[in-house]
């Protein structure tokens, strides 16, 4: 159970709960990005929507990526360029094609994450604990789920 603390798995479990809040954050933003960008409900379910298509794409190459590079290269690299370009883009975004371009990115970023953590613990751990190690990452992440569609306020 020591490698679930590892910080590397609680970067992964991190990014995961960052992935569930992608799925689900939209929603909340809707008046505002409205308000701001004039980005309407089908604006924000194109954008939703590229998310899904663009994490769906990423599986076959990030299983190959895994493989040839491993999952630390493979998962930093797209979590980096991808998550965080696409955070950044989405805070700058002026006009609702940005947010389509920055949730396609997000989507490239978030990709990695989960497979990662099961790559890894399918190589370090032993099968009959990798129920537990799954049910952790999927268990702690989905926290994230529960922080996208919640209205903070200031």
């Amino acid at each position: 159970m020591r490698l679930i603390l590892s910080p590397g798995i609680l970067s992964l479990i991190l990014g995961y709960t960052m992935s569930q809040f992608y799925r689900a954050f939209l929603a909340v933003l809707t008046p505002t990005l409205s308000a701001e960008i004039g980005a309407g409900p089908a604006d924000l379910a194109l954008s939703s929507g590229l998310w899904y298509i663009s994490f769906a794409a990423m599986q076959l190459p990030v299983g190959w990526a895994l493989d040839k590079f491993g999952p630390r290269l493979t998962v930093s690299t797209l979590l980096a360029l991808g998550g965080g370009g696409g955070a950044a883009l989405f805070s700058l975004a002026t006009a609702p094609w940005h947010l389509h371009v920055a949730m396609v990115m997000l989507g490239i970023g978030c990709a990695p994450v989960m497979v990662g953590s099961y790559f890894i613990f399918a190589r370090t751990l032993p099968a009959t604990a990798m129920s537990t190690a799954g049910g952790a990452v999927v268990g702690i992440g989905s926290l994230g789920n529960m922080l996208g569609p919640r209205r903070w306020s200031g």
